[in-house]
C-alpha cells in the first residue's frame, strides 16, 4: 500500500502526505502514529 500512495503522491506532485487515524489514544496524540 505505502508504495501505492507514495505513486499517486508523485503522479500529483504533491510534497506532503498526511494520513489520519481512527480514534487515537493520547500517546498518539502526542508522539505521532509512527512512534
Amino acid at each position: 500500500m505505502a508504495g501505492e500512495v507514495l505513486a499517486e503522491a508523485k503522479a500529483v506532485g504533491a510534497d506532503r502526505i498526511i494520513v489520519g487515524a481512527h480514534q487515537p489514544n493520547a500517546v498518539s496524540r502526542l508522539l505521532g502514529s509512527n512512534a
